[in-house]
C-alpha cells in the first residue's frame, strides 16, 4: 500500500454538468437554447430525447457538455410559485456564470424582452444575480461574480450576504458596480 493516499477530498474546479429530467423535450430544448442561450452539440443515438448542450467562449465550444436535458414521462411541472426553499423537484437550482458583467447584463436583458419572469434578484456579496426557472419549475441562477478583490478576505461574509434588488419589470436592469467589500 502507499503512502501517499489521500487524507481529504480534492476540491473540484466548478460544475461541469447537470442533467435534469424534463417533461417535454421540444419545450426544454427551446429555453435551454433560445433562451438562455446554450447550444445543443448532440443527442443519444438511442434515445434522441436525450440531449446534450454547451456554452461558448468568445464564440467557441470549449466543452462536451455543460447541460443534458432528457424527457421523462414521470416528471410533472409543479404547482405555484418557484421557490428557494426545498420542494419536491430534485434539483433547486443551477447557477449559471456568465463570463462578464456586460455579457450578464446582455443576457438578462434578453429574458426580461422574452418575458421571463423574474423571481428574484440579489446581489450576494460575490455575485450579481438574477432567478428565473426552466418550464419544469428548475431554478436558475443567472450571475455575474464580482471582483474577487471584493470577496476573497471574508469568503463566509460574502456567502452569507444577500441583498434583494427590486427592478421595475418593464426595465432594463441597472447594475450597481458600487460593491459591498467583504474584510476580514
Amino acid at each position: 500500500m502507499s503512502d501517499n493516499l489521500p487524507t481529504e477530498a480534492h476540491a473540484p474546479s466548478s460544475v461541469n454538468h447537470v442533467v435534469f429530467n424534463v417533461a417535454d423535450i421540444e419545450e426544454s430544448h427551446d429555453f435551454w437554447t433560445r433562451i438562455i442561450g446554450f447550444t445543443h452539440v448532440g443527442s443519444l443515438d438511442n434515445n434522441p430525447n436525450f440531449r446534450f448542450y454547451a456554452g461558448r467562449v468568445d464564440g467557441e465550444i470549449v466543452s462536451h457538455h455543460d447541460l443534458a436535458l432528457v424527457q421523462s414521462e414521470e416528471v410533472t411541472k409543479p404547482e405555484g410559485e418557484w421557490s428557494m426553499r426545498p420542494s419536491r423537484l430534485g434539483a433547486n437550482h443551477i447557477a449559471i456564470t456568465w463570463p462578464t458583467r456586460e455579457a450578464w447584463l446582455h443576457q438578462v436583458e434578453w429574458l426580461r424582452l422574452n418575458d421571463i419572469k423574474f423571481h428574484v434578484r440579489l446581489d450576494h456579496g460575490m455575485t450579481h444575480s438574477v432567478y428565473v426557472s426552466d418550464p419544469n419549475g428548475i431554478g436558475i441562477e443567472v450571475l455575474y461574480e464580482v471582483p474577487e478583490e471584493i470577496w476573497m478576505n471574508n469568503i463566509h461574509e460574502g456567502l452569507n450576504y444577500a441583498a434583494r434588488i427590486d427592478t421595475p419589470e418593464d426595465q432594463p436592469i441597472q447594475d450597481n458596480v458600487d460593491y459591498k467589500v467583504f474584510s476580514s
